[in-house]
């Protein structure tokens, strides 16, 4: 009878005994014996939970369910290494996109055995559920100057890599979306989308005046300097730049406005992007913000006339672009959410280093690219069942040149820093403050919508610096710290590893 009464029942260690017969010192022996077979009973079930879910941890040609019991055996028998129990070859089945694996476990008895029962069994099982995944990715890239040579090179496989890996891992059945967004001072939005709905082609915008004495139209002042629309554009303003809000054709503010660096005063030692003669007569400030030395002349730009152009010069000692309202739109374009993953690969290869880092734009057109609405609408809704992940890379930290000028810094998505800071300083750190400021507010926003995101950083100057990426993060874990190109293919992967991860359901 004791015999019979020594087992457990689907997983749960169930027993029930006629203590009435045992003497007490049987039963606390006895007792002795069942807590074991409780401990092998967790440890066996641990056991098959880990075996279940191994088959699916690397990418697989296919998974039928013969291949799934042979590698889910294999694991038992390689790690049945406790010598407290031992757990029997599992029986996997599988119910539309449930996994099931079933096995038996025996453990020895020490005071049971007086009365004849040297061992005890016990049964465990385990369910995983692998139904079609819809992921979407949108890797938000550093490609400034800093990324040259082999930083550019391991980042380029490292993303070509995961994506690879996502498409062809069989194991889950992955609906996959990917996208990008490189950033360096500026980003760019394509320049195909020069005429989309979302920009402000009639002009309305308040950021269209944005360094200008009065309204200009930026359109007609790029067609009347021989330049087209580059790609690059400014942040919308009232706190819009940190948001993925749709632009409305209502609301001119929530429209977007191509890029253009203002001509600034003729002086090439301390402004980086004088193009146009000086009229004279005037201080800096009013130098830079004036309209007549475009051969702006009214408001019909027939009428207009050719300014006075000034030759090129270096300023920076690692830039060499041509000044003109052009200057810093150094990024490739955006790649929208794509399945195209062909193309995706091409788009990776053409990146190139070069330029500042503004890590604030750049992810703000990561959330504006995995966000549901214009203007880029290729994302799914929020809490439609699509996971959403940001990978959010950097070898550096907000970074915008600060001049003791009337100008105060270097051109900017907002404009001057004397336009989009408080007044007050405008030193480097102050303005590194401002951005990051911008920067962890942005991050806060993009989980709010219950995006995943992760950060690299490699070689990240300042302690700082690295806590504004691992708090960006939707969690400390999902923040990689490198120091070397050469590890940034490990970092991706286990991303990749996370993106992937699967859990027992049972």
């Amino acid at each position: 009878m004791i015999k019979k009464l020594l087992s457990s029942v689907r997983g749960n260690v169930a027993m029930t005994f006629a203590l009435a017969v045992i003497p007490v010192t049987g039963v606390m022996a006895l007792g002795f014996d069942i807590s074991q077979l409780s401990n092998a009973h967790t440890k066996a079930q641990n056991l098959l939970d880990s075996a279940l879910l191994n088959p699916f941890t690397d990418k697989q040609a296919f998974l039928d369910q013969n291949t799934v019991q042979q590698k889910v055996n294999q694991f038992i028998q390689l790690s049945n290494n406790d010598s407290s129990f031992k757990l029997s070859d599992a029986v996997v089945s599988k119910t539309g996109d449930t996994w099931h694996a079933t096995a038996t476990f025996k453990t020895k008895t020490l005071f049971a055995g007086l009365i004849g029962v040297s061992e005890m069994n016990g049964k465990v099982d385990s369910d995983i559920t692998i139904g079609t995944r819809n992921i979407e990715v949108v890797f938000v890239l550093d490609t400034s100057g800093s990324m040259v040579g082999a930083r550019m090179d391991a980042l380029k496989e490292a993303v070509k890599k995961m994506v690879s890996d996502l498409e062809n891992y069989q194991a889950q059945n992955i609906n996959l979306k990917i996208g990008m967004v490189p950033f360096t001072d500026n980003v760019n939005i394509d320049p195909a989308n020069a005429n989309a709905s979302w920009m402000d082609i009639n002009a309305l915008s308040p950021m269209q005046d944005n360094g200008f004495a009065s309204h200009v139209n930026r359109w007609q002042l790029l067609n009347h300097l021989g330049k087209s629309f580059s790609g690059c554009i400014m942040e919308r303003p009232n706190d819009m730049d940190m948001t993925d809000e749709p632009p409305n054709a209502g609301n001119p503010k929530s429209l977007f406005v191509p890029w253009f660096w203002p001509d600034e005063p003729d002086n090439e030692i301390m402004y980086p992007n004088s193009y146009i003669q000086d009229k004279g007569g005037f201080d800096d400030l009013s130098k830079a913000k004036d309209l007549s030395k475009y051969g702006i002349n009214g408001t019909n730009p027939s009428a207009w006339t050719a300014p006075i152009t000034r030759p090129s010069y270096t300023f920076y000692s690692n830039y060499f672009e041509p000044q003109g309202p052009n200057f810093a739109c150094d990024s490739q374009p955006i790649t929208p959410l794509t399945t195209n993953y062909t193309g995706f690969a091409a788009k990776v290869d053409q990146l190139n280093a070069l330029g500042g880092t503004n890590l604030a734009h750049g992810l703000a057109w990561g959330f504006k690219v995995i966000s549901p609405g214009l203007p880029f609408d290729e994302g799914a809704a929020y809490g439609s069942g699509v996971q959403k992940i940001i990978i959010f890379f950097t070898d550096g930290e907000n970074a915008v040149n600060a001049f003791s000028t009337p100008l105060t810094s270097a051109y900017t998505p907002w404009g001057y820093a004397k336009d989009f800071m408080p007044s007050g300083s405008y030193a480097d750190v102050d303005i590194k403050n401002y951005l990051d400021n911008k920067t962890k507010q942005i991050c806060n926003n993009i989980k709010a919508k219950g995006v995943e995101v992760y950060t690299v950083g490699l070689s990240i100057p300042t302690e700082e610096s690295k806590n504004l990426l691992m708090q960006c993060a939707s969690k400390t874990t999902n923040f990689k710290a490198v120091n070397d190109a050469s590890e940034i293919g490990d970092a991706f992967k286990d991303i990749f590893v996370k993106v992937t991860e699967l859990h027992v359901s049972k």
